[in-house]
């Protein structure tokens, strides 16, 4: 939720354009409409900020080509949220565009006949050359937006694919260095495929389709290695650094990374276990190197202070070999960056799913170079695999499989979803909250004295547990010099197991099906605060780190749970608590406020690369430009033995209907 001096700071900014716009402050109520907009779109109301600073360059403007503008730069926001770069306002799919990105405009003050309005306006003034000083018609006019045939770019967003195209083109053409023949690939892939790796659910060893990943990965400078959720990818990306060792590459110049710090951090886990009980040299080698999976950022040294990064074209990686885990979540300008600091001849990987969201910035790069991989560029069609087994769910776990397959049938576009008389395979329609058997896709029908039974039932046996998770919720633990005792461990690890089984996961952050409202409804539950707002945490609240502390080693995404901890000879107080592979670590919440928020419930987006046991997905109460099969497929991917969608069974339907058009020009510029 926004404080109030978020919202003075915001209103200020928008008053401060109606100065510069010479348009007077009675128009507030067209800042509330257009907040109202910006939230169904899934924007925070800082683009509100953007957009008037933006329409402020054009002071001389109508009021009517004022809104537009103001609009105009909303939607573009939008659309690069979704994944594209451009945004289509002629032909086909721009009338598509508009009518769908504007459509929420008939449900704010401006009225039901808005979107048509709006969209008459902003072509009108596209047409025209009235705001000239905010948008340029050729691709080097230094403007904050570019107009290019029948498509409208925010600059930085155009320069950005611009040079990716470029340094994919090179990866594309160059050959790998050093070169390695088919015959050391295969007897080296042999020979790891003879010593499976170890996981904590026991020995994997590779499909028949994995280790044509993992031998692919050799074979060129790019490798795509796409596949949906429980198809292997992390045990590729282990059993292709042990090749890649095998293969004469020295481990410290294998560098492993990931968007987030939470991806990054699973990533070690996973390769230190696997290496922690080897006897084989090639192996015991690697974990002596230590290999340390970290944030895309950290890998290309930004620098939040000067935002500039240490490595790119004129001081390249040392890398020989790149792994990039989570690919889906890759934004346009962080792949550019890393290809444009690629040293000549390094090969990278990026491994992810295709189907899921993408990132939450400009670019929905993975899919799209997947996507041409399969139908354009030849030579990309070379370095991409597509996994399709999958392994997270055994024969004995039948709502495991139900998930999966209900999954796969939204990926598909098959909204008769629910289950019927003569169909018993679709997704269970329950009656009441009672009715929840918590095993494979179940649905409740929205209405607001469902939710509060629902979240009722949530907090009862999701968040407060048995009598022995409420204990061990209340009791101290205690922290010297950075470790906890042997008996505090195992109570640790109890309630991160019990906590971390299930999650609440929603469309937006805003509106009142959004996680911030339902953080504040969960959260008032656990203080006993009947209504208005409890600012103070308490023990057992989960929380989420919100951007990442190199010096903390607290990274976005990582999830604790707020607990009594005694440090030292200190009294107790109040901790955040996080999961250090086998161990713990602790903050006093008062140090990291700003860097963490409630997680009870969190974004889909947000959850993307984390897997629960159980999962629940709130739908909007009405139609979103966000809500699409994308959201659906990726939040029931998360689960693996229960996925519960609360909302109307209407809209479920329209969203898994609905696929996003990403709209990209990199496949033009790829194929130039």
């Amino acid at each position: 939720m926004t404080t109030p001096a978020y919202e003075l700071a915001t209103m200020s900014a928008w008053r401060n354009f109606e100065r510069r716009a010479g348009l007077g402050a009675e128009r507030t109520d067209k800042w509330l409409a257009f907040a109202s907009f910006a939230e169904a779109l899934n924007l925070s109301r800082d683009s509100i900020q953007i957009a008037a600073e933006i329409a402020a360059f054009e002071p001389i403007l109508s009021e009517t080509d004022h809104d537009a503008l103001i609009a105009l730069v909303l939607i573009l926001l939008a659309t690069l949220a979704e994944g594209s770069t451009r945004l289509p306002i002629s032909g086909r799919n721009g009338e598509n565009a508009l009518e769908r990105l504007l459509q929420p405009l008939a449900e704010t003050s401006f009225g039901t006949t808005a979107p048509i309005r709006f969209a008459s306006a902003i072509r009108a003034l596209l047409a025209g050359d009235a705001a000239s000083h905010v948008i340029g018609r050729n691709a080097e006019a230094f403007k904050p937006l570019l107009q290019l045939g029948d498509s409208i770019y925010l600059r930085k967003t155009r320069v950005a694919e611009h040079a990716l195209a470029s340094g994919l083109r090179q990866m594309i053409s160059g050959e790998p260095s050093p070169a390695i023949n088919d015959t050391e690939i295969r007897h080296a892939a042999a020979e790891i495929l003879a010593m499976p790796i170890r996981t904590p659910s026991g020995l994997v060893e590779l499909a028949a389709e994995q280790r044509h990943a993992v031998e692919a990965s050799v074979r060129s400078r790019l490798t795509l290695i796409s596949g949906g959720p429980g198809t292997g990818k992390t045990s590729i990306t282990i059993a292709i650094v042990r090749l890649m060792a095998r293969l004469g590459i020295d481990p410290r110049a294998i560098g492993i990374a990931a968007p987030t710090g939470k991806a990054a951090n699973r990533i070690g886990e996973c390769l230190e276990f696997a290496l922690s009980a080897t006897n084989d040299k090639i192996d015991r080698a690697l974990a002596e190197a230590r290999l340390e999976p970290v944030t895309l950022h950290r890998m290309l040294g930004y620098s939040q202070e000067s935002r500039r990064f240490r490595y790119h074209a004129r001081n390249p990686l040392a890398h020989e070999v790149v792994l990039v885990d989570e690919g889906s979540m890759l934004d346009l300008t962080l792949l550019e960056r890393l290809a444009g600091a690629m040293r000549t001849g390094a090969r990278l990987v990026i491994l992810g799913d295709a189907n899921q969201l993408p990132s939450v910035a400009a670019g929905a790069v993975f899919r799209e170079l997947t996507s041409l991989a399969t139908n354009q560029e030849p030579q990309l069609r070379l370095n991409r695999v597509r996994l399709e087994r999958t392994f997270r769910t055994s024969a004995s776990n039948a709502a495991g499989r139900t998930i999966v397959a209900t999954a796969g049938r939204v990926n598909a576009g098959d909204a008769d979803l629910l289950e019927s008389p003569d169909r018993t395979d679709g997704i269970a329609r329950r009656a009441s909250t009672a009715d929840l058997k918590f095993s494979g896709v179940e649905m409740l029908e929205w209405s607001r004295e469902m939710m509060v039974e629902f979240l009722d039932r949530w907090q009862a046996e999701r968040i407060v547990g048995d009598g022995e998770i409420a204990a061990l919720i209340q009791r101290t633990y205690g922290e010297e010099d950075g470790a906890f005792a042997a008996d505090d461990l195992e109570a640790l690890r109890r309630i991160f197991a019990f906590r971390g089984a299930s999650r609440i996961l929603t469309v937006t952050r805003v509106l009142d099906s959004g996680a911030a409202r339902i953080n504040q409804l969960m959260h008032l539950r656990s203080t006993g605060v009947a209504r208005g707002t409890a600012t103070r945490l308490v023990a057992g609240e989960p929380i989420i780190a919100i951007r990442n502390d190199y010096e903390r080693s607290l990274f976005n995404g990582d999830l604790g749970i707020v607990l009594r901890v005694r440090r030292g000879g200190d009294a107790p107080a109040l901790m955040g608590v996080f999961r250090r592979r086998e161990n713990f670590t602790a903050y006093r919440v008062d140090t990291i406020r700003d860097q963490i928020e409630l997680a009870y419930a969190m974004t889909v987006h947000k959850a993307q690369g984390s897997e629960f046991e159980s999962v629940a997905l709130i739908l909007p109460e009405k139609k979103i430009p966000l809500m699409t099969r994308e959201v659906v497929y990726t939040a029931l991917s998360r689960a693996r033995r229960s996925a519960v969608i609360v909302g109307t069974e209407d809209l479920l339907a329209a969203a898994v209907r609905q696929k996003v058009e990403r709209y990209s020009a990199l496949g033009e510029l790829l194929a130039d």
